[in-house]
């Protein structure tokens, strides 16, 4: 199979899942619709919100990235975008946290413009000591330990050269095969719940941040919103 070929195949194979998986992508686009309302509801006039505001809409275009590649059949591309989006909510929230080390955040490649040098994209010792993969998931409660478990999962098996990401490989006639498109009904049901979970949770990391930026009255009505399309969610997983 060809690349053009491939695409025609990836592109049927979306459509066909929109028309199989359409709960599944309906509560996903539902989902979205949280992060469309929350960014549109929060006000930013501070330093301190201003990176962790531009850091949700990356995690957005990461978001809807996401669901192009699921219903594609890329479930490894999806888990590494979320690894992505996993790791610039905790990003955002230890600048909030920390507003101090939004200069270190800021100064994170000092040797950027320097083209030809060694060094150009190593980033400084301050930034790799203050955003390491401790530092970021050092945060106590069940919002923490959940995207600890997701940013560790998805980085074995989408991200990382270990025997994790050769776990999809099928033998046959002496032969070793790749399925390009992921197909299997259980493993698609997993990874949409998943990866729905995943930005559920990434999405109360940001009420936290943003909880002073908007009415009472909207935070409670969003609170009681989400609440119940985190049971529609649960009823269908049990499904």
């Amino acid at each position: 199979m060809g690349i053009i070929e491939y695409l025609e195949a990836e592109n049927r194979l979306a459509e066909e899942s929109r028309i199989c998986w359409h709960q599944e992508f309906d509560l996903f686009c539902e989902l979205s619709e949280f992060y469309e309302r929350l960014l549109s509801a929060v006000k930013i006039s501070d330093k301190k919100t201003q990176i962790p505001a531009e850091l949700f809409l990356v995690i957005m275009k990461l978001m809807y990235g996401v669901a192009s590649q699921i219903l594609r059949g890329r479930h490894s591309d999806a888990w590494a975008l979320t690894r992505g989006a996993i790791e610039a909510a905790a990003i955002a929230y230890r600048l909030w946290e920390h507003p101090e080390l939004i200069r270190v955040y800021e100064r994170a490649y000092p040797n950027i413009g320097k083209t030809g040098n060694h060094r150009q994209w190593q980033p400084s010792f301050a930034y790799r000591q203050n955003f390491s993969t401790l530092k970021l998931f050092d945060q106590s409660g069940s919002t923490w330990r959940n995207l600890k478990v997701f940013y560790d999962m998805f980085s074995a098996m989408a991200t990382h050269a270990g025997p994790a990401v050769l776990s999809y490989h099928e033998a046959s006639d002496d032969a070793l095969f790749l399925p390009f498109l992921e197909a299997g009904e259980q493993d698609i049901k997993k990874c949409w719940y998943s990866l729905m979970l995943a930005y559920h949770e990434i999405l109360k990391v940001f009420l936290q941040i943003f909880k002073d930026r908007w009415s009472v009255h909207e935070a409670d009505l969003f609170g009681q919103d989400l609440l119940v399309w985190r049971h529609k969610a649960g009823v269908l997983m049990e499904g």
